[in-house]
């Protein structure tokens, strides 16, 4: 129960610093963490979402290269 009251004080935490200057992003990954802590799908979940961040990012990266290789 501690662990999800945690997860959702900082998730209205990252909410806030979403609409102010801030670290939002960290208090998302924090309470995903927290989650994923006590969770098997959202810990797979998260990893799912970390394979697509990153082959996004790939992608992103190779279209700057080719963008600025003209």
């Amino acid at each position: 129960m501690l662990y999800l009251a945690l997860a959702v004080l900082l998730f209205a935490a990252g909410i806030v610093f979403a609409f102010i200057p801030g670290p939002a992003v960290l208090f998302f990954a924090l309470c995903g963490a927290v989650l994923a802590q006590q969770s098997l799908w959202v810990a797979k979940h998260l990893d799912q979402f970390e394979l697509w961040l990153r082959h996004l990012g790939e992608r992103v990266q190779q279209w700057w290269r080719h963008r600025h290789a003209h």
